[in-house]
């Protein structure tokens, strides 16, 4: 199922979109300084205002797609979970000796 493109302009200019939606397991957050520190030593405190689960995507110029970068990292995310969630695989003593270092 392909998702409704958007369209819009800013300052004149074509923009093409849709809404994505935040990978499952994750919130998405809207954060906000309340004080701005004086020296870039000092300690930075950030609020969390809002949360989604949902946002516009927009591209300039172009529809998104598959090869756009932004959604190729929403690709990673779903891949990193695969690649770093535990397996059931079971190593026999057979394939044990087999193992040359």
């Amino acid at each position: 199922m392909e998702k409704e493109m958007l369209t819009a302009t800013f300052r004149g200019r074509p923009l093409n979109g849709k809404i994505e939606r935040v990978p499952s397991g994750y919130t998405g957050i809207i954060m906000k300084e309340q004080r701005r520190p004086f020296t870039e030593e000092e300690e930075r405190t950030v609020m969390v205002t809002h949360t989604f689960d949902k946002f516009h995507y927009w591209n300039l110029d172009k529809k998104p797609s598959a090869d756009d970068r932004f959604s190729q990292m929403l690709d990673w995310v779903e891949l990193s979970k695969t690649l770093h969630s535990p397996t059931e695989a079971t190593v026999t003593s057979s394939q044990i000796s087999n193992v040359s270092i």
